[in-house]
């Protein structure tokens, strides 16, 4: 199955199911909530409500990035 499918099925599909306008796509109406992932569907970053939730991971490697 192509990638845009699954991502069609795992967000807009189930929101219109359940009527959430707001939910399940990227436009000017929605929640702006969104996951970024890398090259091997790894979770780079989560955005709830237009706000990054950074990954403990990624702070860490910050922090040592910093010290080192």
């Amino acid at each position: 199955m192509p990638l845009w499918d699954a991502v069609m099925m795992a967000t807009k599909t189930p929101a219109d199911i359940l009527y959430l306008k707001n939910k399940g796509r990227i436009s000017k109406e929605a929640d702006a909530d969104l996951v970024l992932l890398e090259e091997y569907y790894n979770v780079t970053w989560t955005m709830i409500g237009g706000k990054v939730i950074v990954r403990l991971k990624h702070i860490l490697y910050i922090i040592l990035k910093l010290v080192s």
